[in-house]
């Protein structure tokens, strides 16, 4: 388990005309601190609830541990959780 790595790519999120999150990838490691600053409004979030599987991104994967979540059911997202 020392290996968990969440692995944000290309994600992108839209509600409506309004263009949250464009083209975002980055990754995560367990046991390291990680600041995500931003001004209000600029898709943190929105970010961090797509990285706990609580939301879709219109594209783009979110991956823990290599498993893509949004190719799991909301039962199995929420297991994962």
């Amino acid at each position: 388990m020392a290996d968990l790595k969440i692995t944000v790519t290309d994600v992108n999120k839209r509600f409506g005309e309004n263009h949250v999150l464009r083209d975002v990838s980055t990754f995560f490691n367990l046991g390291e601190v990680t600041v995500i600053i931003g001004a209000s409004g600029s898709g943190k979030s929105t970010l961090l609830a797509m990285m706990a599987g609580l939301d879709l991104p219109t594209s783009g994967t979110v991956r823990l541990d290599g498993i893509n979540l949004f190719a799991l059911d909301e039962d199995a997202r929420a297991a994962v959780r």
